[in-house]
């Protein structure tokens, strides 16, 4: 299956089309888009940490598997909120590898 992307990074999440998908790096995007839950369990992110983060050329090879997307939708007021790998975000905010390029799905405006 093909996933639709944007041109080039995300520039613009608010004018994305549900499902599409666009790549940045985590410096870029990790204060713009907001978790949807307000706690993680911090023992899976420490094992994520520890199995998948450790230096930045794991975290990037962890990141471009398939799969490894991070699904979000715009919430009211147009503010992403991120779905689904709150686990694999907070490893990643964690590592301090902020140079990794990510995937962000856009998944439906709420």
């Amino acid at each position: 299956m093909t996933v639709p992307t944007t041109a080039g990074a995300c520039k613009d999440l608010f004018r994305m089309n549900n499902g599409e998908s666009c790549t940045e790096k985590w410096q870029k995007i990790r204060e713009t888009i907001h978790p949807s839950q307000q706690a993680v369990g911090y023992a899976a992110v420490k094992r994520k940490l520890k199995k998948d983060y450790k230096s930045a050329d794991k975290a990037q090879k962890r990141m471009n598997e398939a799969g490894s997307v991070l699904p979000f939708v715009l919430g009211p007021n147009g503010v992403p909120y991120l779905i689904d790998s709150h686990h694999t975000a907070s490893a990643l905010e964690a590592s301090g590898h902020f140079e990794v390029v990510v995937t962000l799905k856009k998944i439906c405006d709420w």
